[in-house]
């Protein structure tokens, strides 16, 4: 199974912020203002950045997207139950 596929099992999504260094356009930039004043001080060599979701208790093992040039980081965020 590719980790595409592990991925999305376990309810992954992508919200997108920024494709090849730019603005996505209509997105709601005004409800993240801190990430966007983060992202928008350093540079963003990457093809995409944005938040990603996958369900509780949900991960997804390690493994290597098969391509050296990016550098991936995913930051935990823990939001209080609704």
């Amino acid at each position: 199974r590719s980790i595409t596929e592990m991925n999305y099992d376990s309810g992954w999504s992508t919200l997108v912020t920024h494709y090849n260094s730019q603005r996505i356009p209509g997105f709601p930039y005004h409800l993240c203002p801190t990430t966007l004043r983060i992202l928008e001080t350093v540079p963003i060599a990457g093809r995409i950045c944005g938040f990603n979701r996958q369900r509780p208790q949900s991960g997804i093992p390690e493994h290597s997207d098969g391509n050296n040039m990016w550098l991936t980081a995913q930051i935990p965020i823990t939001t209080p139950n609704p």
